[in-house]
């Protein structure tokens, strides 16, 4: 899999593709933000400003380039979910959570990290969101099936994932029977397979369908 893109980077990026298209002062003073993004001057989780996402806004207003502020307002540039738990692991983001009440860092979904004495390995001790308890509570949760007897006595074992986004109509014809048939086609190379290769198929049952 692909690294995703750091916002700072994106940023950047799109700062110079405006540039292009811009008269030769402006592009210069683009080019001088972009520069300034990529060194993570602007990232949201950055000690470089009090807030650095609204420092950016309000120096891109006024060089008299709004709509590129309005993009940042309409937080196209705001931090990713994996950056935010990136900076919620680091030194600074669990001195803020330090200071938190644990509800508040529960509500906000921050973890305090567990060190191990002596050691440089830590782990995170996941405490579920406000958000995340109501939906569970009304279902939203991963279902665990039954173990198969005896499976102790077996060494190998693997996972297969499917996950299906269902449309409109598709979530209407599930509304209606609840039923839904999903069959994982394995092929591989026996007798001893070393390649798996797997096709998902997948039906709603009608109504009047047997199960």
């Amino acid at each position: 899999m692909g690294q995703t893109t750091r916002t700072r980077d994106k940023l950047a990026a799109e700062l110079r593709t405006v540039a292009q298209t811009a008269s030769e002062w402006n592009a210069k003073q683009y080019e001088a933000f972009a520069k300034r993004a990529e060194a993570g001057e602007f990232d949201d989780y950055a000690d470089t400003y009090v807030c650095p996402i609204t420092q950016l806004y309000t120096e891109l207003t006024a060089a008299g380039f709004t709509k590129f502020a309005a993009r940042v307002a309409n937080g196209e540039f705001d931090a990713t979910k994996e950056e935010s738990d990136e900076w919620a692991r680091s030194p600074a983001g669990q001195a803020a959570a330090q200071q938190l009440t644990p509800e508040m860092r529960e509500l906000l979904g921050l973890d305090l990290l567990n060190y191990e004495s002596g050691m440089n390995n830590f782990a995170a001790i996941h405490k579920p969101t406000l958000g995340e308890r109501f939906w569970r509570s009304l279902g939203f949760r991963y279902h665990l099936g039954d173990d198969p007897e005896d499976i102790d006595a077996l060494e190998g074992w693997t996972r297969t994932d499917t996950r299906l986004h269902f449309g409109w109509p598709d979530r209407l014809r599930l509304l209606l029977t609840g039923r839904l048939m999903v069959s994982t086609i394995s092929h591989y190379d026996a007798p001893s397979p070393t390649i798996i290769k797997n096709r998902i198929d997948w039906k709603i049952s009608a109504p009047g369908d047997r199960p």
